[in-house]
């Protein structure tokens, strides 16, 4: 008995700790207000707290037309996944919303914006990723 409970223990650490709940309130108040103002009128499916071993603490919210948000441990946004749907203009800084409407095909929308090192990756609904900064200057991605 004390062997399986061990090795229970010994997976979720290495799995990481998860746990899903559907109310809002479990989140930073900078994340819920976020979402309040970003995406008013979706429902939440689950939000998931999630403790990786190595990494820190981040929230997953998911909502049930599958757009996916994703909160560091202080609420700060790090990926929106809107799938097929264009990510709402108030998430992405204004000058690369420019940078899009100046270099991407007519019609293109940003479909997932994700913070990285430097600024952002950003994928158009054409498939097409771009790396910009906050001014919305094209980072050079090594070989």
């Amino acid at each position: 008995m004390k062997k399986s409970i061990l090795i229970i223990a010994s997976l979720l650490l290495i799995t990481g700790l998860q746990a899903r709940n559907h109310d809002i309130k479990i989140l930073p108040e900078r994340a819920q207000n976020f979402l309040v103002k970003s995406f008013p009128d979706k429902q939440i499916r689950y939000i998931e707290a999630e403790r990786d071993f190595d990494d820190p603490l981040t929230y997953e919210v998911n909502f049930t037309d599958g757009v996916e948000v994703e909160f560091d441990k202080n609420g700060r946004w790090l990926k929106v996944d809107c799938k097929r749907t264009p990510v709402p203009l108030s998430v992405i800084p204004a000058d690369i919303q420019s940078y899009i409407a100046a270099k991407a095909p007519q019609g293109s929308f940003v479909t997932e914006i994700e913070r990285i090192r430097g600024g952002y990756e950003v994928e158009l609904n054409n498939g097409s990723d771009h790396y910009l900064t906050e001014n919305g200057t094209p980072i050079r991605r090594g070989r």
